[in-house]
């Protein structure tokens, strides 16, 4: 049976969702992201399942029946309500999306996002304290709402390594690598669904410091398995200085 994944970004943050489910399921995914060039498939595969990866993406959806639609933050929400609630089903990522989502459509799931623990495992090497960042940041809004500015600002002085959705994009093969020369991931972002570089950091052993917002808010505990932080400067220097001592005294 062919399932169809559809989103309106040709670079859906780090997609590798589609390929787990193409080893997993007997499925013949066909992923697109031009939708004026695909209307006529979607059409004409109308008993066809879609996986809409992202809200906005429903509206180029010429039926509803049989989509099965992502919510993966509170910003894609915003003018999606109706086809929230038109979609034959809904996957929330945490839960707040998912109390949202069931308001709104009786059919919504809980299911955050999974992590390939073959792939991502602990290999922590010794190196200079260097802090990591994982997002998209392109555009004023995506940096803001990442707490990008926030970040630099708080760090000056300690050597920052960047996997972005832009000019250092790096595959998902090739996270483990980006993992293995961090000391740190820090996320001071305003809101998450269920952000995938956080869950593979853990997996990976390495300290994430980041504001306590989506799944990772409801699952983690503050200098248990996590740093919380503000969103501001002067709380992300204290997270950050107080996890360097820390990794020197080991």
């Amino acid at each position: 049976m062919k399932v169809f994944s559809a989103e309106i970004s040709s670079n859906w943050s780090w997609s590798f969702v589609m390929d787990e489910l193409v080893k997993l399921l007997p499925y013949d995914f066909c992923r697109f992201s031009d939708f004026n060039n695909n209307q006529k498939i979607l059409t004409k595969e109308k008993s066809t399942p879609v996986l809409a990866q992202n809200i906005p993406s429903i509206q180029y959806i010429p039926y509803s029946e049989r989509v099965i639609s992502r919510m993966g933050s509170m910003r894609s929400l915003k003018g999606n309500i109706d086809g929230i609630k038109s979609v034959f089903a809904v996957i929330a990522t945490n839960n707040e999306l998912y109390k949202i989502g069931k308001d709104l459509n009786p059919n919504t799931h809980l299911i955050p996002n999974g992590v390939d623990l073959d792939k991502f495992k602990s290999a922590k090497n010794k190196h200079p304290f260097i802090v990591g960042f994982s997002g998209n940041i392109r555009g004023v809004v995506s940096r803001d709402y990442k707490g990008f500015d926030l970040l630099e600002e708080a760090i000056k002085g300690i050597p920052l390594k960047l996997a972005l959705c832009s000019d250092y994009q790096i595959s998902h093969d090739d996270m483990p690598e980006f993992f293995s020369k961090i000391s740190c991931l820090i996320l001071p972002s305003k809101g998450e669904g269920c952000n995938n570089t956080v869950m593979e950091a853990l997996a990976c052993a390495i300290p994430v410091i980041i504001t306590k917002t989506g799944y990772h808010g409801d699952m983690l505990e503050d200098k248990k398995n996590c740093l919380f932080i503000e969103r501001d400067v002067d709380s992300i220097k204290k997270a950050v200085y107080f996890l360097k001592e820390i990794i020197k005294n080991e």
